[in-house]
């Protein structure tokens, strides 16, 4: 469930692109499958308003609405910043990444030193996905962008599980 906030924001963003409520609605349902913002996942509200900045950025070029970044008090002021947000398609996207770092770091504490390093933890990728931790790494680094969305659920769990063990 979104935050009330966010809520306002996908309002606010079809306001500024003036799409009227058919066309609204329209894309809630064939972006995200719904029929009103209260149903959106975080994932589909993201979706949502890459659709609402494409639109409110067309139109604006168009010169058939006004830049409501004229307004320093616009909400909408970097027109790229929800189409930036999401990852390639399929790919693991941030609050995905974020979890798994936040997991990371939590499960360092348990690990011996020698462990606590990127290669270990695309060791335990490889263990949770298949996926040859090669794959994972560049330069001794986690490759955010070699994960997919599917990989990095794979991991969050397998990371939930293991520090479940270490805790108890």
């Amino acid at each position: 469930m979104l935050a009330p906030g966010q809520l306002g924001i996908v309002h606010m963003y079809a306001q500024y692109a003036r799409t009227g409520e058919a066309l609204f609605r329209e894309i809630l349902k064939t972006h995200a499958g719904v029929i009103s913002t209260k149903k959106l996942t975080q994932s589909s509200f993201e979706q949502v308003m890459a659709v609402l900045e494409t639109l409110l950025e067309q139109r604006i070029q168009a010169c058939a609405i006004p830049d409501p970044r004229t307004n320093p008090k616009a909400k909408c002021q970097n027109l790229r910043y929800w189409r930036d947000r999401l990852p390639p398609t399929g790919m693991a996207n941030s609050r995905q990444r974020h979890q798994i770092q936040q997991l990371w770091a939590l499960l360092q504490d348990y690990l011996p030193a020698e462990q606590r390093s990127d290669s270990y933890l695309a060791g335990i990728a490889q263990q949770a996905t298949g996926s040859p931790a090669a794959t994972l790494l560049h330069e001794g680094r986690i490759n955010w962008l070699a994960l997919s969305s599917n990989h990095s659920g794979l991991l969050i769990e397998a990371l939930k599980d293991i520090l479940r063990r270490a805790v108890s």
